[in-house]
């Protein structure tokens, strides 16, 4: 959680209120998606701040990074020589890349969040910075690697619903009781679940500004080329 904070410049704020914060964005975007069933009441972006998070998008991560969670081990360590056991496509890049390089990925990914490449990068314990993000020309690069990371993703979920028996939903009242003695803050227990969350709404609020000052950028250009025109 200090990293969040170090990467939006919030370290002043305690932990604690990034906490809430990652729980405020859960409600607000399970809030919205719960809405989907209207069509009337469709909602396309959550609004926290001056930041827009597109709440289908973070729900369908979360679900994805789950998995991710129950696997990778708890401590620094082990997760250095921890390897995917399973069968996974050819990434096709243009450097040496197997099962060792996807499970440092994943490390990556727990470790820094997801499309956190930079980070991924400078962390010499990872060892991928020979690998990623090298020249324009060289595969992977961000793009190649959002894909990549997805891919896995997709392959551990996958996994992970295999073998589950198939439970029928039964329809049944929950008593007031029941509710009051059930833990409001079960959802939240995983830090590591709302580190990605925030992390996914402080890269949504980092677009947000670059598309601004990409804007006001030409506005000034177009201004400028106006003013050397011959009288």
């Amino acid at each position: 959680m200090s990293d969040i904070a170090l990467d939006a410049d919030l370290t002043e704020k305690p932990v604690a209120n990034l906490v809430d914060l990652g729980r405020l964005l859960r409600e607000r975007c399970t809030e919205a998606m719960d809405q989907e069933a209207d069509a009337t009441k469709k909602v396309d972006s959550v609004k926290i701040g001056k930041v827009s998070v597109n709440p289908k998008t973070l729900m369908e991560t979360e679900s994805l990074l789950r998995p991710l969670g129950k696997l990778m081990p708890p401590e620094a360590v082990e997760r250095r020589s921890w390897v995917l056991d399973i069968t996974l496509k050819d990434a096709h890049f243009d450097v040496a890349w197997g099962i060792e390089e996807d499970s440092k990925l994943l490390v990556g990914i727990w470790e820094h969040g997801l499309g956190s490449w930079e980070q991924v990068k400078a962390d010499k314990a990872l060892d991928l910075g020979g690998k990623i993000l090298l020249n324009a020309s060289c595969k992977p690069q961000s793009k190649h690697l959002d894909v990549r990371a997805a891919y896995l993703l997709r392959m551990l979920q996958r996994k992970a619903q295999q073998g589950k028996p198939v439970k029928k939903k039964k329809l049944k009242k929950v008593s007031k009781a029941k509710e009051s003695t059930d833990d409001p803050n079960k959802e939240y227990k995983s830090k590591k679940s709302l580190k990605m969350m925030i992390v996914l709404m402080m890269k949504a609020g980092r677009r947000t500004r670059k598309r601004k000052r990409r804007k006001r950028k030409k506005k000034y250009v177009g201004k400028d080329e106006g003013h050397t025109g011959i009288g």
